[in-house]
């Protein structure tokens, strides 16, 4: 997949409450670009007929990652799923496509990596990371975030209900918050902060890559500017 998209956009829909609210956007955009998606969004993205070209698999829980393959994936018999050995085989049987497989500096891989030598892929804790530098990786010089809200704007948890989102919403409680897009504070996680940091510090190293964030309604990510309606 590396340099097959030189010069292009990458749209990714990350699993944010707010990608239900710029699927439209999305679609439009889509049309000129190369989808990817992490796991998460996939369930959203095919209930509104987008079909992603890529969908980011890296975590390890069987229970909430099946949950996300449970379902009719014959739209995406042309797709491409895009995952780490720590995925469970329950995911990766309910995929109709192609697979591909790769790795995270992790030191969990250092075996594997020197018996099956793999490309790696950057990872702060989440599958948006590694989605992201896949875009970056596949040649891309421009990149719009979809649902990439790193909290609970207006309370909202997550786009898919196959999440553990009850979870999530005792874990808000702890208190953590951060600035939304507006300038007003909106809950969140302290390990969303943390991934939103990662974020922004591969944003910051990538000076070559334009960043745009599709809505304001989750927390502001610094390097990466607002698609307004003149972008484009």
């Amino acid at each position: 997949l590396f340099n097959t998209q030189a010069g292009g956009t990458a749209c990714i829909a990350i699993a944010g409450p707010s990608l239900t609210k710029t699927i439209e956007r999305l679609r439009s955009e889509r049309e000129r670009a190369i989808l990817i998606s992490v796991d998460g969004a996939l369930g959203p993205l095919l209930d509104t007929g987008l079909i992603p070209d890529i969908v980011v698999s890296v975590d390890e829980n069987r229970e909430t990652i099946r949950k996300y393959f449970e379902r009719d994936l014959s739209a995406c018999v042309h797709s491409t799923l895009v995952y780490t050995p720590l995925v469970h085989r329950d995911a990766l049987t309910l995929w109709p496509g192609r697979r591909l497989t790769t790795y995270t500096f992790e030191s969990i891989y250092q075996e594997l990596r020197r018996d099956h030598s793999k490309s790696e892929l950057y990872v702060a804790g989440s599958v948006t990371h590694p989605a992201v530098d896949l875009a970056v990786k596949m040649g891309v010089v421009r990149i719009v975030l979809f649902g990439a809200d790193f909290g609970f704007p207006g309370g909202a948890i997550h786009a898919n209900q196959e999440a553990p989102v009850a979870f999530y919403a005792n874990a808000a409680r702890a208190g953590a918050m951060t600035r939304d897009g507006h300038g007003e504070m909106i809950s969140t996680l302290n390990s969303f902060n943390g991934y939103r940091l990662g974020l922004e510090h591969y944003i910051a190293h990538h000076p070559r890559v334009r960043f745009f964030n599709s809505s304001r309604d989750g927390a502001r990510i610094q390097g990466a500017s607002y698609l307004e309606g003149d972008e484009g």
